[in-house]
């Protein structure tokens, strides 16, 4: 939930200050799809960590239910993303009840290093909404990067089991497309182009700077 993503995002940034801008690498987060595009409610860089975050562009900042957000930490390379995550589901389940998650998943993308990982709580402590994220974490050469796709949903006892009601079917089905797409978005969207990148996107791009 972004209360959590900010709070482990301010001390990383705090950790990170001091390093230098990042140059050649690139991380790049294609548009997410949707009818129109998603707008951008973060943007912020401190010695070369950053956070840029986005919504759809029918809702909010200050009632969201939909983010998409991106994180870099210049600090942190070298740091192998499953361990980032782990350390991420400490902070999860001390703030949420009937917390499950599936991974870190470990694989190398292109000849990037990446994890990747569910996370659903039931319920958010002291808050009438559960939470469900989709990360994927990248080993740069030059920093550390994380993207998260978070849904707020209905509280449940075990995260990631809902029930809806046969009038609310329709929004039962829309929620699990939903997150569908998110898994595809960050497997084959969210890319990192560096040295060691054998990606093809990463070649063309570099062709016409």
């Amino acid at each position: 939930m972004r209360v959590w993503l900010r709070s482990i995002i301010a001390s990383l940034v705090a950790c990170s200050a001091g390093g230098g801008a990042l140059a050649e690498e690139r991380l790049v987060v294609e548009p997410y799809p949707a009818s129109s595009p998603w707008k951008v409610v973060t943007d912020k860089s401190v010695g070369g960590a950053s956070l840029h975050e986005q919504i759809p562009s029918d809702q909010n900042s200050s009632d969201y239910r939909d983010l998409l957000s991106s994180q870099s930490f210049p600090r942190l390379v070298g740091i192998d993303p499953a361990i980032t995550l782990r350390n991420l589901f400490n902070t999860i389940q001390s703030d949420c009840d009937g917390v499950r998650v599936n991974g870190p998943e470990s694989v190398v993308e292109a000849g990037v290093p990446v994890a990747y990982a569910q996370v659903y709580c039931g319920r958010k402590a002291g808050k009438d909404f559960g939470v469900q994220m989709f990360f994927k974490v990248l080993q740069g050469e030059e920093a550390l990067y994380a993207v998260q796709r978070e849904f707020l949903v209905p509280p449940s006892p075990v995260g990631g089991v809902l029930r809806f009601n046969k009038e609310d079917a329709a929004a039962g089905l829309a929620l699990f497309e939903a997150t569908a797409a998110a898994n595809t978005f960050l497997r084959k969207s969210v890319y990192l182009c560096n040295s060691v990148s054998t990606r093809s996107e990463c070649k063309v791009q570099a062709s016409v700077q």
